[in-house]
């Protein structure tokens, strides 16, 4: 069993796509529902992301 710390590409994209869906609720200002529908996922996705990133555990693999 080696012990690697795999590659972060995933967390770091969730991470990207996350903050741009949150930033995209800005373009839906006609439309309030989906607006916060963008702005609470987008932020719920990059906050997950961003606690991948922070907190790595090797039991989760």
């Amino acid at each position: 069993m080696t012990n690697e710390v795999p590659s972060k590409g995933l967390e770091w994209t969730n991470l990207v796509l996350g903050a741009g869906l949150a930033c995209a609720a800005f373009a839906f200002t006609e439309m309030p529902a989906a607006a916060w529908n963008a702005g609470i996922v987008g932020a719920l996705i990059a906050c997950c992301s961003a606690v991948a990133l922070y907190r790595y555990g090797a039991w989760t693999e």
